[in-house]
């Protein structure tokens, strides 16, 4: 049978609810010995964390978003098709999911981000195809949110995260040597 709760894994091993969820977190205050146990029995059991009981405790979604058009010339680009696809495998290796935002004709990707932070839908945001006067750029650093652009503004006198084909061809051939 599945445990389907800290409760009731918690229940299956004869520990606190506490215990199990710094042991599933892999805090330092619990033995190791006591998390490999709670972690086999979570994994025989198929308990798999519930994310929204997560997010109210933790404050975080475990989401990073990119808002795109539902048309447009990226859909078939194929760099663009490997970007997010490696972006993904990158973020699922942090435990972290990408989540694509569609931005319907009509309504611009600056609705989609305000609705995606004012709603706490993501932690982060990936923006691309940077533009001079970026309404985004200039949203995202007035929130304080984080997030990382693919691309950059020239004449942007603050800083902000970016990265564009030359870095990430520089990133690749480290990765290989």
């Amino acid at each position: 049978m599945r445990a389907k709760t800290l409760k009731e894994l918690a229940s299956r091993l004869d520990v606190s609810i506490t215990t199990v969820s710094r042991a599933l977190a892999g805090h330092e205050q619990i033995a190791e010995k006591t998390r490999e146990r709670v972690v086999k029995a979570a994994q025989e059991l198929g308990y798999v964390p519930n994310r929204a009981a997560r997010q109210l405790v933790s404050g975080r979604s475990g989401f990073v978003c990119m808002a795109l058009p539902i048309r447009g010339p990226n859909f078939v680009d194929s760099y663009f098709g490997d970007f997010v696809m490696g972006l993904g495998e990158g973020l699922v290796a942090d435990g972290v999911d990408l989540f694509l935002a569609a931005a319907q004709p009509g309504q611009t990707e600056l609705q989609v981000l305000r609705h995606v932070v004012e709603a706490g839908q993501a932690d982060g945001i990936v923006l691309t195809r940077i533009g001079e006067e970026d309404e985004r750029v200039a949203y995202l650093k007035a929130r304080d949110f984080p997030f990382v652009a693919h691309g950059r503004l020239k004449a942007e006198a603050t800083s902000y995260s970016w990265l564009d084909a030359m870095v990430i061809e520089f990133l690749e051939s480290q990765k290989a040597t």
